[in-house]
C-alpha cells in the first residue's frame, strides 16, 4: 500500500505541500495497482502507464500508448478488449493483482486531482498534483497546476486527492499552455456499460 503523499520521494517537488491538499496523506492507493506498459520499438523502447480496477482486475489505459500492439505488463504481452483512437482510451484484458476504485461522477471544477505514473519510463511512480477546470478541449477535461503531465505518465489514473478513487485517465499535456487532458471515466465504457 501507498499512500498518496509519498508516491514519489524522488521527485517531491512535483507535489508541492503547497499544491497537494492537506487530507492528501489520508489517501492510501495500492501501487501495485498501478503497471508500467513496455513497448518495443524500432531502435528502443517506449514506456507508458496502466491500471487495475474493479474486482475483474481489468487493466486500463491510453491507447496512444497501448496502439503498438507489441506492449507488455510484467513482460506479458497485452490484448486489448476495447479500445478507441478517437477519445484515446483502451481496456486490456484483466491481469490479477489490487485494484483501484473509480468514480464515475467526472471531474469537479476546482478539485485537486493527482497524475500517476511511470513519468519518462522511470522505474518508480512520479505524482503531479492537478485541478479541474470545469472546461475542455479537443475532447478532454482540462486541468491546470504548477506542472504539467510528464511523457511517461500517459495512461496512468487521475486520482481524486480526497476520495483516493480514479476519475480518468492521464492523455495529454500542453506545456506551453499549461494545461494537462483527460479522459473522464465517465465518457467511457467502463462507467457507461459498469464494466468495473
Amino acid at each position: 500500500m501507498l499512500i498518496a503523499r509519498g508516491l514519489a520521494l524522488a521527485t517531491a517537488l512535483l507535489v508541492p505541500s503547497t499544491v497537494a491538499p492537506a487530507n492528501v496523506n489520508q489517501v492510501v492507493i495500492p501501487e501495485t495497482a498501478i503497471v508500467q506498459v513496455i513497448c518495443p520499438v524500432t531502435g528502443g523502447w517506449s514506456a507508458g502507464t496502466a491500471f487495475r480496477v474493479g474486482p475483474t482486475g481489468i487493466t486500463l489505459s491510453v491507447n496512444h500508448v497501448t496502439k503498438i500492439g507489441t506492449c507488455e505488463i510484467d513482460g506479458k504481452p497485452i490484448g486489448h478488449v476495447w479500445a478507441s483512437p478517437t477519445s484515446d482510451f483502451s481496456m486490456i484484458d484483466g491481469t490479477p493483482g489490487p485494484s483501484l476504485k473509480i468514480d464515475c461522477g467526472g471531474f469537479v471544477k476546482g478539485k485537486t486531482y493527482l497524475a500517476i505514473g511511470y513519468a519518462r519510463g522511470a522505474p518508480f511512480l512520479t505524482t503531479v498534483a492537478l485541478q479541474a477546470t470545469g472546461q475542455k478541449a479537443n475532447g478532454f477535461a482540462v486541468l491546470v497546476g504548477i506542472f504539467t503531465m510528464i511523457p511517461g505518465q500517459s495512461g496512468g489514473p487521475l486520482i481524486d486527492a480526497e476520495t483516493g478513487k480514479v476519475v480518468g485517465t492521464n492523455n495529454v499535456y500542453n506545456m506551453e499552455q499549461g494545461w494537462s487532458g483527460s479522459v473522464p471515466l465517465s465518457d467511457t465504457p467502463v462507467c457507461k456499460k459498469n464494466i468495473a
